[in-house]
């Protein structure tokens, strides 16, 4: 390269099929070109770690991973050239896309990992666990021709304990000779081991994915690459997992009450419209029933907001008593809340008011005070199906009982 600049060398060198990586005579990383890059980050850090010393120059052209490496003394330092193994790739290949299709279909995903792993490498044994305080217990097991019973093993003197110490790939080419007092292993006539961790979205290790074969001449070129993918893709696919039940619960959140666990006002209006819908569309008619607790105000003043809060989310236990399980309650406000009984008729409403006066008892023996609520009735096919209607009418009627009530206790 010498007589060109610096822009033209590396941009030929960019432009190159291979991976190349030039060292200076220290070692030091000076470039790496675009298709270096374009490798799997494991795969990098390997390569790295492996060749960037002097001393790999000594030794001759190989296989990592399955990219073929050879290497050429340049002027002031050296250069490591990686070829991609087309055949390995198309394997890895295989076994990420049966890992993908079988948890599309909607299989188990570590039973889809262990199946992958099988598929890819024929090993007789594959299995995937999880870590647990005392041992380890299998999540997935395929023993030979399919997914086999899970079963929980120790870990001490296992093949499995060396690989956790390590915490990363680990391979036993004789696992029988190299831990003779494994009797499991004596017994399954397990002659091979692969094995390596994977990991939560906080890079904590919780389980791994191990590999055995009952013979000693296996082709080794591709366990190490096939059991570090299928590892990525798990703890890739759990982090999917964690993000889309975090989503879950964030969507839960913005449709409940934070207090009272209730539905909210937001979800109140979406379900008053799909109210409305079934009216117009399957003639079914719905009681909506609007509660507001009587002195609710004096009842904080008295005993503190706590105590009030108390008091609200007591009341929210016993209104999802008062329905049937089709019939979902509501707190639309401080004090105010409501219930939608779907598919129901005005017979419903003698049992539904037996029900509030056992929860305003219950409310008064908890609390020690007398607990009382205003509720108004409305139905659907009174109001013609309208929903503005009939939310002013229950609201009207609700009014109407607490006037009545206030009355009454002058």
């Amino acid at each position: 390269m010498l007589g060109m600049k610096d822009d033209d060398w590396k941009g030929i060198l960019n432009q190159c099929d291979n991976g190349i990586v030039l060292f200076d005579d220290a070692c030091n990383i000076t470039f790496t070109n675009c298709r270096f890059s374009t490798y799997p980050a494991y795969v990098q850090q390997k390569l790295l770690k492996k060749y960037a010393c002097k001393n790999a120059l000594l030794e001759p052209p190989g296989c990592v991973s399955g990219y073929m490496i050879s290497y050429e003394k340049v002027a002031q330092g050296y250069a490591l050239i990686v070829k991609q193994d087309d055949e390995h790739h198309t394997h890895s290949d295989a076994v990420l896309s049966t890992m993908l299709a079988n948890i599309k279909e909607g299989s188990n995903i570590y039973q889809a990992t262990v199946e992958a792993i099988h598929r890819a490498l024929g090993w007789r044994w594959v299995l995937v666990t999880r870590f647990l305080p005392e041992g380890v217990e299998t999540l997935a097991y395929w023993n030979g021709d399919g997914i086999d019973e899970n079963f929980s093993f120790e870990l001490a003197g296992t093949p499995c304990e060396a690989m956790i110490a390590n915490e990363r790939y680990t391979l036993f080419t004789d696992v029988a000779k190299a831990f003779p007092q494994d009797t499991d292993l004596q017994e399954m006539g397990a002659k091979t081991y692969a094995g390596l961790i994977y990991r939560d979205s906080n890079q904590k290790p919780i389980g791994h994915i191990m590999a055995m074969h009952d013979a000693l001449g296996v082709d080794y070129h591709y366990a190490e690459d096939v059991i570090t993918l299928s590892s990525l893709a798990l703890s890739a696919n759990l982090l999917l997992a964690d993000a889309q039940s975090e989503l879950r619960n964030v969507e839960e959140e913005a449709r409940t009450d934070s207090l009272t666990n209730l539905y909210n006002r937001k979800m109140f209006d979406e379900h008053c419209l799909l109210a409305g819908e079934n009216y117009t569309q399957k003639g079914q008619d719905s009681c909506l029933v609007l509660i507001d607790l009587n002195r609710f105000k004096q009842y904080n003043d008295e005993y503190g907001h706590q105590e009030g809060d108390v008091l609200l989310q007591l009341l929210a236990t016993e209104l999802n008593k008062i329905g049937r399980d089709s019939d979902l309650a509501y707190r639309i406000g401080g004090d105010e809340f409501t219930i939608i009984l779907s598919n129901s008729s005005p017979s419903i409403v003698p049992r539904v008011n037996s029900k509030f006066e056992t929860a305003w008892r219950r409310l008064s023996l908890i609390t020690s005070n007398h607990i009382q609520g205003s509720i108004g009735y409305a139905f659907l096919d009174e109001c013609h199906g309208d929903i503005e209607t009939w939310i002013r009418l229950a609201d009207e009627r609700m009014y109407a009982q607490k006037r009545s009530l206030n009355q009454c206790a002058e």
